[in-house]
């Protein structure tokens, strides 16, 4: 999980023309990993995100975090509408 979440956030920071931790810093990726949020009110619990974050790069994670937890489970935990 952490892995998958470092290189999203490699891959965002390359896009947007920033540093890492610009993005996020690696104390909320340890934070998204322990905790394998899996809607937008249990991300936004988390330090380090808030409103805008989540706007910006919420569904992104939420996605990560269920193809993470189905890749490991074997199953399929789609996102409802209401994360998207």
């Amino acid at each position: 999980m952490l892995q998958a979440l470092r290189n999203w956030r490699a891959q965002q920071a390359r896009i947007e023309g920033v540093e890492i931790f610009r993005v996020f810093p690696n104390a909320v990726l340890d934070a998204i990993a322990g905790t394998l949020p899996r809607t937008k009110e249990e991300l936004l619990t988390l330090k380090g995100i808030k409103e805008g974050k989540y706007q910006k790069y919420g569904v992104a994670i939420l996605r990560i975090v269920a193809k993470q937890a189905s890749d490991e489970n074997g199953t399929i935990s789609p996102l409802s509408e209401k994360e998207s």
